[in-house]
């Protein structure tokens, strides 16, 4: 069974997330050849060539044709492993029986894979060009080559994320999901919550940190996340936490849908909006690094610096002096 499905026909996990991963890379390529191309160099740290090239007067070993179009082969080939260790003699035979042209060979594992194995595999020929990356990655280099306003592949990237974290392919635990709140900043941290579609895709996180202007200003750890609409009869909540929804954080999301709709123009009345609510935010300034904005979530392991014993209040301090990326 060779051909990418719709549908997968596969009843092994590894074979059903491969199924997945190919399905999103296709959808990608019939969106944009090029983004694909952005995306694969990004995520493999290569200059992998696809697409048409177009040349005029290029001089060729007899001749200098008028123009030329071509298109460079390669073979990309791609091995997933959700659970089960890297196995060196499988990936080396994956290196056998190319094709003519460039060759390159993906592995993607949940978490980061062996530095000894790596360290191994990169003495291979250099014709043959190894990546590695993790599920995390992928989503993270997927998510940002797209903008919000491209609604059609951003529906299908954020359902490919929710899917990752539904697969539990995803950390959580020290990860800082960064989010850019510019008009609803101030009621973020006044009603201890940070909101988006119920819809929308998002890799797991223990930790939020509220963005603007270059920096991350305030700092929470997820308590309670509740999924709320607005209806005629008030507001119907439901718990993703598990159990009920306590008195206070339905009073801290009464609170920011009234603000939000009064001062931000916002309507919670057609769908479900997510809430992640937290105990305390605490204001710190952890900064970009790099020149410009960022146009969508960022996700950072922060675990080196969360320490036994150390409060969110800690880790706000201790961030305030640190920079990323």
């Amino acid at each position: 069974m060779s051909q990418v499905h719709y549908f997968q026909r596969y009843s092994s996990k590894e074979n059903t997330v491969t199924n997945t991963i190919l399905h999103l890379l296709s959808r990608i390529y019939s969106y944009s050849p090029y983004r694909l191309n952005s995306i694969l160099n990004e995520i493999c740290g290569l200059e992998i060539p696809i697409g048409l090239s177009f040349e005029q007067q290029k001089k060729e070993s007899q001749s200098v044709p008028d123009g030329t179009i071509s298109q460079q082969a390669f073979t990309l080939r791609i091995e997933t492993k959700t659970e089960s260790r890297l196995n060196k003699n499988q990936l080396l035979k994956h290196c056998n029986g190319f094709t003519d042209g460039s060759k390159y060979l993906l592995v993607i594992t949940k978490n980061a894979a062996d530095e000894k194995l790596v360290s191994e595999i990169n003495e291979l020929p250099d014709q043959i060009q190894i990546s590695f990356c993790t599920f995390k990655h992928l989503c993270d280099v997927v998510s940002d080559e797209f903008h919000e306003y491209e609604i059609s592949i951003k529906l299908i990237v954020d359902d490919f994320i929710q899917y990752c974290a539904d697969e539990k392919l995803l950390p959580a635990e020290g990860v800082l999901r960064i989010v850019p709140c510019g008009s609803s900043f101030t009621l973020n941290k006044e009603n201890l919550c940070y909101s988006h579609p119920a819809d929308r895709g998002y890799s797991p996180h223990d930790y939020v940190g509220i963005y603007k202007n270059k920096s991350v200003r305030l700092i929470g750890k997820v308590s309670t996340i509740v999924d709320a609409k607005s209806e005629i009869d008030g507001i119907k909540y439901e718990s993703l936490s598990g159990g009920g929804v306590p008195d206070t954080i339905k009073k801290s999301i009464e609170s920011m849908i009234n603000s939000a709709e009064n001062h931000l123009g916002w309507d919670f009345s057609k769908n479900y909006t997510r809430f992640f609510c937290f105990d305390e935010l605490y204001e710190t300034d952890y900064r970009k690094r790099s020149k410009g904005g960022i146009q969508g979530n960022r996700y950072i392991n922060i675990s080196e610096f969360i320490k036994d014993g150390k409060t969110v209040e800690d880790l706000a301090i201790l961030l305030s002096d640190k920079e990323w990326d």
